[in-house]
């Protein structure tokens, strides 16, 4: 019987194609593996900016007014924007958003107000809302969130980072005046 030495094995070039196939196919798993993880963790930001929504209205109906969860202004971003990265950063030093004892910080009072709270004790995102209250004049608020000063009004926003050691973020915003969120892309410096 003869032995046929082409036939015990795969030859270099056979090796290299498979292993360029299989490359393509890993770069591809990985990168719909990340817009996967980027999409679900938008929607964290959509489900709470959502919750907003809802209850500053609820709000509005009880108490005539609307929560703002910052005195600095609509880049008054809760938590706070020191350390903040890509990866998840807790609500608060403790890890959890409490309202007892009674807080001291304006986002805490603001959430606490609205009846709000996280479904985790960490976020991908920061979150801002700002609303009507007797006194503010939406028109002194930079950058402009409400075109209709003259109506009562509210706006949240959420910032997050499109990956990891990412440094350009990107928004997403509700307001009174729209109906859906609005992502705002990153800009380029």
């Amino acid at each position: 019987m003869r032995s046929n030495a082409r036939s015990r094995g795969f030859s270099l070039l056979e090796l290299m194609a498979v292993m360029a196939i299989l490359s393509v196919l890993s770069m591809v798993a990985i990168f719909s593996y990340k817009v996967y993880i980027r999409k679900a963790r938008n929607g964290e930001a959509v489900a709470f900016l959502m919750d907003i929504k809802m209850k500053q209205e609820t709000y509005f109906m009880a108490y005539s007014r609307y929560v703002s969860t910052t005195a600095t202004g609509p880049d008054g971003w809760f938590p706070s924007t020191a350390n903040f990265t890509y990866t998840p950063s807790p609500w608060v030093a403790g890890g959890t958003l409490s309202c007892d004892p009674t807080p001291t910080d304006a986002a805490i009072i603001g959430f606490c107000a609205l009846g709000l709270a996280p479904t985790s004790p960490e976020t991908f995102f920061q979150y801002v809302t700002m609303g009507w209250s007797p006194g503010v004049d939406a028109s002194t608020i930079t950058p402009t969130f409400i075109r209709d000063t003259a109506r009562r009004w509210w706006f949240a926003r959420s910032r997050g980072y499109a990956g990891t050691g990412s440094t350009m973020p990107f928004e997403f915003r509700i307001s009174s005046e729209l109906n859906e969120i609005i992502e705002i892309p990153p800009t380029t410096p």
